[in-house]
């Protein structure tokens, strides 16, 4: 299995952040062990980090880690590869998670992020982006945060021709109203 010391830790990445709908609810109704159950479910039910085109030279592309009821995705770095494999899998997530009935929402953002796992050290303003917009969000889905915009505007037509189709214009509802937002689609 490779090693992830090819990641940079700080770099321009993709941030998905994603939360369990009623987990609050859900501690307070059910034990710990019942939690921790539910938790490790949705562990197990994390894609692996492969593809048809993964490259074991490369390294992983993707960190998944699960803190409480909040899920963070990153992606190894902004190339075009890592983008489609970054979406690719934050699909499978939510997908998966759903058929364990498990509901999901969440955004995701772009920008200059920081991961240093060795020190457990997670930071930058996409992170905290990703997180206020789902916590603004009032629907179960993943919507993008606008710093997403940028990785698009700057892809060739036939590259933008290979994702313009995972994202899409939708109604919105947010806590203050609705809004006409990009969500994964």
């Amino acid at each position: 299995m490779p090693t992830n010391s090819d990641w940079k830790i700080k770099t321009k990445r993709y941030v998905a952040f994603l939360d369990i709908l009623g987990f609050k609810d859900y501690v307070l109704r059910h034990g710990i062990d019942d939690v921790y159950k539910r938790l490790q479910t949705l562990n197990a039910l994390r894609p692996e980090d492969e593809s048809s085109d993964y490259d074991y030279e490369e390294g992983k592309r993707i960190k998944f880690t699960i803190f409480s009821d909040s899920i963070f995705i990153f992606s190894k770095d902004d190339s075009f590869t890592n983008l489609r494999h970054f979406l690719t899998y934050v699909k499978r997530v939510i997908r998966m998670a759903l058929r364990a009935e498990i509901p999901l929402k969440g955004a995701i953002a772009y920008g200059d992020i920081i991961v240093d796992e060795e020190q457990n050290l997670f930071c930058g303003q996409p992170i905290i982006d990703a997180y206020l917009l789902e916590e603004d969000l009032q629907y179960m889905g993943v919507v993008f945060h606008h710093s997403f915009g940028e990785p698009f505007e700057n892809l060739s037509e036939g590259r933008y021709h290979k994702v313009k189709g995972w994202r899409k214009e939708v109604r919105t509802p947010f806590k203050y109203g609705t809004r006409v937002r990009l969500s994964l689609n």
